[in-house]
């Protein structure tokens, strides 16, 4: 809906195919690597890299956070 609404109307269907696109093939790969790593290692093993991918943009969230109020701190 957001690519919909700042896009003029000549790109829009490329630009949401393409998306579109590129949404299918990370989902893809995620269920790729998911299937290798609990059929190699487990369903303990597969939570904790789960938990470890969620932590990672939960970290660079806080991290950016902190920066910004460091910044406006300092005017």
């Amino acid at each position: 809906a957001m690519l919909a609404d700042e896009l003029s109307p000549a790109e829009r269907a490329k630009t949401q195919g393409i998306n579109d696109l590129l949404m299918g093939l990370v989902t893809a790969v995620g269920s790729v690597i998911s299937g290798v790593v609990f059929a190699s290692a487990g369903y303990a093993v597969m939570g904790i890299v789960g938990t470890v991918l969620s932590l990672i943009p939960l970290g660079l969230i806080g991290w950016w956070m902190t920066g910004r109020t460091e910044a406006s701190a300092a005017l």
